[in-house]
């Protein structure tokens, strides 16, 4: 089967390129046109990024470990009270399911037909 990517790319190239644009496809195309002068489609960086899979599943999970711990010194910022206490709701109702917290209907009453959430210890209606 013929490759649909241009050989006027090496490979080394193209993975640096992807990699400088956090390996989506969209951004790395564009990069490759104004870079190197190629004409490439999202679908090319696509199909082309298949080979550095393994590559690509490692970058993402560096992004969830970063994110992370971010969260944790968001957690711990004493000098700013609202944001900490924003980072607590947020990991209170994504993460701590098992313990009681996050995103639980409340029950109406019956003869109201409107939907009701308590979420971070507010009542929303819809």
């Amino acid at each position: 089967m013929a490759e649909k990517y241009s050989n006027k790319l090496t490979d080394d190239e193209f993975f640096t390129t992807l990699c400088e644009n956090g390996g989506m496809y969209s951004l790395t195309a564009k990069a490759i046109q104004l870079k190197f002068g190629i004409s490439y489609s999202r679908q090319s960086v696509y199909e082309r990024a298949q080979k550095y899979k393994d590559e690509l599943d490692t970058m993402s999970e560096l992004e969830v470990d970063v994110a992370q711990s971010n969260v944790r010194k968001f957690l711990t910022m004493d000098d700013h009270p609202e944001l900490q206490y924003k980072m607590t709701i947020y990991v209170l109702n994504n993460r701590g399911g098992s313990r009681g917290y996050g995103k639980h209907a409340v029950r109406a009453d019956d003869d109201m037909p409107e939907q009701v959430f308590e979420i971070g210890g507010k009542i929303f209606r819809f």
